[in-house]
């Protein structure tokens, strides 16, 4: 082959690697600490946004506060959410904190949600905070507005 016909297949093959990068979507954690302790450090590798997520641009990360513990959630969106957190006061005056952190990069949601402030001898059950934190889970996840969000 001469020396063109080499330039013009290898832009040819850059350029079909770039597209097929960019259709396979991007690499995020998906978990909860409910089902996996290692998701509140984010020891957890990056996986391919599938099935629902398959047009997933960006990664998330929801770190539920309570005053008694916490829950994190790591997965694939859609939608750019920035950094944003929202308060609610449970039936129990038990006041709940939410925020979450959108990022777009492969793996980029691994950063550690682990704090000083809830020490783990201070932690409820699984239930208790998947009970809580359920409502606002499902309403992030759906892109609802229940709540007003104001920027943390």
């Amino acid at each position: 082959m001469t020396q063109v016909k080499l330039q013009v297949l290898y832009f040819a093959m850059v350029h079909l690697l770039l597209l097929v990068s960019k259709v396979a979507g991007i690499r995020c954690v998906q978990c909860s600490s409910l089902k996996n302790p290692h998701c509140v450090s984010g020891k957890v590798p990056p996986s391919q946004c599938t099935s629902i997520d398959s047009g997933a641009n960006f990664c998330v990360r929801y770190i539920g506060k309570l005053e008694t513990g916490r829950i994190v959630y790591r997965d694939c969106s859609e939608r750019d959410m920035g950094i944003r957190c929202m308060s609610k006061v449970t039936l129990n005056n038990e006041t709940v904190r939410v925020c979450v952190t959108t990022c777009s990069f492969d793996g980029c949601n691994r950063e550690s949600a682990e704090a000083p402030e809830f020490p783990a001898s201070a932690q409820a059950t699984n239930l208790q905070l998947l009970l809580l934190l359920l409502p606002f889970f499902v309403a992030a996840a759906s892109m609802r507005h229940l709540w007003e969000w104001d920027t943390f």
